[in-house]
């Protein structure tokens, strides 16, 4: 059917002819030799030419020629198709390119339209600035921070416009961004058209060409005027605090001065008391009242170590009250006269600072405990043991413990009623000075449990 159309197209013949093969009517101007025969439908054949061999030759041509065109025709469709088929792989190759061409554009067009939002809608100045300092252009948020248009600041020199300067800043980030290749940040001052002064945090950032070379800059432009100013009030209430600190500090070293002069004169008043009270018991020769007067001198001393202690202290609000318990111990056994080898002594106190409110009750709780057992528990002077302990039980509560190994006090003796030995007011200052409570063990001797809380160290 190809074939047949091509022969159409060529020849300008009808397919029916064409089949039916008359030379002479597919090739009508072509000169023949000779009238060719036909044979008529009863059988008989017109002599028109006499030379047959000629009219058979003349066939063999017309053979031979529609061969070749035959074979030509064939040819010409076979490229026909090839082209054709060719033309649809180009066709469907310049469709998809121009597929692919219309969504880069898009992507494209979406991606400036992101671009150019965000340059837009940016709360910090953007610029663009040429190699030659010239605004090509800068962003809505640029301009406000200017207070000038876009037609007002475009093609105008960046130092003239940003910085009110003739010629280039030495400190200028593009500059410096020139030199050095990469992105550089400054500080500048400068002004809203003819309004107030501001301060702006500037970074230079270049552009390349194809070369390497820097062919401008993109300038980003942060207003910090309130940054500035905090920075200054900052600076402005550190020196006030500063100076305020000093004068503090000189207030407390004076009032420190102060109050260790006053922890000095009442252990000073406190040892005129006992030089008093020690006076008067010479004069007396009742062995009784030299006894009230004696331990009366070792309660006025127990309160005196305590300013003592806090004189000789860094911390004039806490005593350590192991160091204070080791001075009071030792005051005791040299005012009963008793040597440590014969009653031994073992105090074990964790690191513990007690402020000046429990320090005094609890200096004169130990004193009244460590008394009662260097009078009564040995009676023969020893041997024998005295332990102290103190410890903490957790954040804020302390256990105090006074115990010996002596002979102990009678089964029948009620601490909290008697009026001897000092236990009706150790009794005292535990309840009503230190808020705690006070447990005794008869076995193996006596031992005193006082359990209080502790005032919460500030700072």
């Amino acid at each position: 059917d190809q074939l047949h159309l091509l022969c159409n197209k060529i020849l300008k013949v009808s397919t029916e002819t064409y089949r039916i093969g008359r030379p002479e009517e597919l090739f009508p101007s072509l000169p023949v030799s000779g009238q060719l025969q036909r044979r008529t439908k009863d059988g008989e054949r017109a002599a028109d030419n006499p030379a047959g061999a000629e009219t058979d030759s003349g066939r063999s041509r017309w053979v031979i020629f529609l061969e070749i065109l035959f074979g030509a025709a064939l040819t010409l469709s076979a490229v026909y198709i090839a082209w054709k088929k060719m033309r649809q792989r180009l066709d469907r190759r310049l469709r998809q390119e121009i597929i692919d061409h219309k969504q880069t554009a898009q992507t494209l067009r979406e991606s400036e339209e992101r671009y150019s939002s965000l340059v837009e809608n940016a709360t910090i100045g953007i610029v663009q600035i040429d190699a030659d300092y010239n605004i090509l252009m800068l962003n809505p948020a640029l301009s406000r921070m200017f207070d000038k248009t876009f037609d007002e600041l475009v093609g105008k020199k960046c130092f003239q416009e940003f910085e009110k300067r003739d010629t280039v800043c030495e400190y200028c980030p593009c500059t410096q961004s020139m030199v050095s290749g990469q992105p550089e940040e400054s500080e500048i001052r400068s002004s809203r058209g003819d309004r107030n002064w501001f301060y702006a945090r500037c970074k230079a950032v270049p552009i390349f060409d194809e070369n390497g070379k820097v062919k401008g800059f993109t300038k980003f432009v942060e207003d910090i005027t309130d940054f500035k100013r905090n920075e200054q009030s900052l600076r402005e209430s550190e020196a006030e605090s500063r100076k305020l600190v000093r004068e503090l500090a000189t207030s407390l070293s004076e009032k420190e001065v102060l109050l260790r002069e006053i922890h000095h004169r009442v252990k000073n008043n406190l040892q005129i008391v006992i030089s008093l009270l020690r006076s008067q018991s010479r004069q007396l020769t009742d062995k009784k009242m030299i006894e009230v007067f004696r331990e009366s001198r070792n309660r006025i001393k127990a309160m005196s170590l305590i300013h003592e202690t806090l004189f000789q202290s860094s911390d004039l609000s806490y005593v350590d009250f192991n160091s204070y318990v080791n001075k009071l111990a030792m005051t005791l056994f040299q005012a009963f006269g008793i040597e440590q080898h014969r009653i031994r002594l073992i105090i074990k106190a964790e690191e513990i600072s007690l402020d000046i409110d429990d320090a005094i009750p609890a200096g004169l709780v130990v004193n009244e405990l460590l008394t009662n057992s260097l009078k009564y528990a040995f009676p023969d002077a020893g041997p024998g043991e005295i332990r102290i302990t103190m410890k903490s039980l957790n954040e804020d509560r302390i256990e105090l413990t006074v115990s010996d190994n002596g002979v102990g006090l009678p089964d029948n003796l009620d601490f909290c009623d008697i009026e001897t030995l000092g236990l009706t007011l150790v009794s005292g200052l535990v309840e009503v000075q230190l808020d705690g409570s006070l447990d005794m063990n008869r076995t193996g001797g006596t031992r005193f449990t006082i359990r209080f809380r502790q005032e919460k160290r500030k700072g």
